[in-house]
Parts: structure tokens; sequence; C-alpha cells
């Protein structure tokens, strides 16, 4: 996942820009209907989508 998000952002400069202009706060994909990619909707996931962003 960690070499299709470097791909994804090394080819579309917007959404790096946009990425690197978060800094160093927490990013957390919220969605109920994922709990290891996502935080499962209610905190209790694992983000791993979130933690490989903030990489």
């Amino acid at each position: 996942m960690f070499r299709a998000c470097m791909a994804k952002f090394t080819q579309h400069p917007q959404l790096k820009y946009i990425l690197l202009s978060t800094g160093h706060r927490t990013l957390v994909e919220h969605t109920k209907n994922d709990s290891y990619w996502g935080d499962g909707g209610n905190g209790t996931g694992q983000n791993r989508l979130g933690i490989t962003l903030m990489q």
C-alpha cells in the first residue's frame, strides 16, 4: 500500500501538495466499512491508511 500511495502522490502534484500541507497532523481514514485501513467509523479501527499517508 505504501508503494501505491507513493505512486499516486508522485503522479499527482496537486494531491502531493495537499498531503504535504497537512504537516504533522494526524490523518484518519474515517469509514465504518473498514476497521483495518480505516478507523471503523468509531475510532476503534487500525487506521492503516492514515498511518501509511503520514510516513
